[in-house]
């Protein structure tokens, strides 16, 4: 072996040992975060519930067909007591600890470049959870760990027998009755599918099933949104409903009061948040870093795409901004860990002080203009207020 040869493989070794550090050091950080998350989440379930992240979920069919009603109705079928929350709280613990646990699977299936860590670890993606505590728990988290079982069943190539093609058919079906951005979701769960099929994973058979429940499901829950918009009166007789059941009246107050708003309110508070939300035209640029550096093929370039047109809907309806852009980069993020190859992708990596930096100083709003903290400042809040003596701002959600 020439020295130049062995210069290079002493290089590829020490990228890779850098990879993997940056993986392990960003793999304990989400963890941990993700037990921060439910310790915080448990004690806004003990002291009643939030009337945003509880309340957008317990929406059901007290006052008859209402959009968004189907899943609220499932989780009162299972009880109709003040346990139906710990029950909405296992959910949605259940969901974001499989979008955790399977992204993280498959950072380590990838290269571990600093690169990768960019994508798999982006405020975007995995860290905007914990860094927008106050919309981490809403009912995407149907969709995208119903994607994530998809893309960990593609990379790890399980055979239709191994029973995920129907743990994700099941998700998706479950998300879309509770949320019609799970329908929204259908053109990355179609591209992923098929091009499991093009590779030999599933048969043109498991796949058209699939591919075609997915779609009238999709099809059917937008269908349903449109036909029971619930009014002002099926709102109050949902909210009686609750404290019926034992619930208390302040979860009326979020998710559910605004529920009734027609489409052309909707459509008047969305433009009332601009210009102002002119100033998340840079950190949704940021959030695509991550491809640009990994060089990704055209292929994802196109999906990244149809995935933001597919959700241009809810740009239009509603201000959560952060939610969408984290659906649509965590969908096409997913699409990469599972679908790369040397061939395919490009080899540039990043400085490591760039994949840090990228990692560290930055947010995504969960809804409004106004970032949160950045995981730097997340880490260094508690000295701050120790040093300074006074309670910097904190996120809106509070247990």
């Amino acid at each position: 072996m020439t020295d130049l040869a062995v210069g290079e493989a002493s290089t590829e070794v020490v990228r890779t040992r850098r990879g993997d550090l940056l993986g392990i050091a960003g793999s304990a950080i989400v963890v941990a975060e993700f037990v921060w998350l439910t310790i915080v989440s448990a004690k806004a379930v003990h002291h009643g519930g939030d009337p945003w992240q509880t309340g957008d979920w317990l929406i059901d069919l007290a006052a008859g067909p209402v959009r968004r009603g189907l899943f609220g109705e499932l989780l009162f079928t299972l009880t109709d007591s003040p346990n139906v929350l710990w029950i909405t709280f296992g959910f949605q613990i259940g969901l974001l600890a499989i979008l955790t646990a399977l992204s993280i699977v498959l950072f380590w299936r990838s290269p571990r470049t600093t690169a990768w860590f960019m994508l798999a670890f982006s405020p975007a993606f995995l860290l905007f959870p914990p860094l927008s505590p106050e919309g981490a728990l809403r009912k995407e988290l149907f969709g995208l760990a119903a994607f994530s079982l998809l893309a960990v069943a593609v990379r790890l190539r399980w055979r239709v027998r191994s029973g995920a093609l129907a743990g994700v058919v099941v998700l998706f079906v479950l998300g879309s009755m509770a949320h019609e951005l799970t329908a929204l979701m259908l053109p990355a769960f179609v591209y992923l599918v098929d091009w499991a099929r093009r590779q030999g994973i599933w048969s043109m058979r498991a796949a058209r099933a699939t591919i075609g429940v997915m779609t009238v499901t999709a099809v059917a829950a937008v269908g349903w949104a449109l036909l029971f918009p619930a009014s002002p009166a099926d709102v109050s007789e949902i909210c009686s409903s609750w404290t019926a059941a034992g619930l208390d009246r302040s979860l009326c107050s979020g998710a559910l009061q605004f529920h009734s708003r027609s489409l052309s309110d909707s459509v008047e508070l969305t433009k009332g948040m601009f210009p102002a939300y002119l100033s998340l035209v840079p950190l949704a640029l940021l959030s695509v870093l991550p491809f640009i550096v990994l060089r990704v093929p055209r292929r994802i370039w196109w999906l990244l795409g149809a995935t933001f047109a597919a959700l241009a809907p809810l740009f239009l309806v509603a201000i959560d901004y952060g939610r969408w852009v984290f659906v649509g980069v965590g969908l096409v993020s997913l699409t990469c860990l599972a679908t790369w190859t040397q061939d395919d992708f490009g080899t540039a990596r990043a400085s490591t002080w760039m994949a840090i930096a990228f990692v560290a100083l930055w947010s995504f709003p969960y809804a409004g203009p106004q970032t949160r903290d950045s995981l730097l400042m997340q880490v260094l809040r508690s000295p701050i207020e120790h040093i300074v003596g006074t309670p910097t701002d904190r996120p809106n959600f509070q247990p």
